[in-house]
């Protein structure tokens, strides 16, 4: 049923369609490679901008709010909207804030880390990973939840 329903959306979806020619069957034929269709024409204007902001001398103490980590429209739900920060948390936090509290942000994990509690560690692995894709550790209050675990974890056997 599971391979009947993917072939039916396949044959009648566009979106789906285009979306699977474009990211996987064209790299399965080996009409495109793997590294054309993640880095170039897709990631690379993002590490480009990354380099010229860091070039700026922006990783010292941040970009000013009204000035975006770079610039791009995409398409989105059927409309056009910019992108204005990277999907790397990292670089995010540091071409936003500077390299002070992305020190001082990871000097605290690293001491939560050290309790070695098992089920957070794993979390904060979890998230990290993502964090490389995903702006997991900026935009998506993953920080205030990771405190928020970190302490009742600590706090429940009190």
């Amino acid at each position: 049923m599971l391979f009947s329903s993917i072939f039916y959306l396949y044959n009648n979806n566009k979106i789906l369609h285009d979306q699977l020619d474009n990211r996987f069957i064209s790299i399965l034929t080996g009409i495109i490679t793997l590294e054309e269709s993640t880095i170039e024409n897709n990631r690379d204007y993002i590490y480009e901008a990354i380099q010229y902001r860091i070039s700026e001398g922006y990783w010292i103490i941040g970009l000013p709010y009204r000035i975006p980590i770079f610039l791009k429209n995409s398409r989105y739900d059927f409309e056009e909207r910019a992108m204005v920060k990277t999907d790397v948390s990292l670089f995010n936090i540091l071409l936003r804030y500077g390299i002070i509290p992305l020190v001082l942000l990871f000097s605290i994990f690293m001491n939560m880390v050290k309790y070695k509690i098992y089920f957070f560690n794993l979390m904060f692995g979890l998230f990290l990973l993502a964090s490389l894709n995903i702006d997991s550790l900026l935009s998506h209050n993953s920080i205030f939840f990771l405190l928020f675990f970190f302490m009742v974890i600590t706090h429940s056997d009190q």
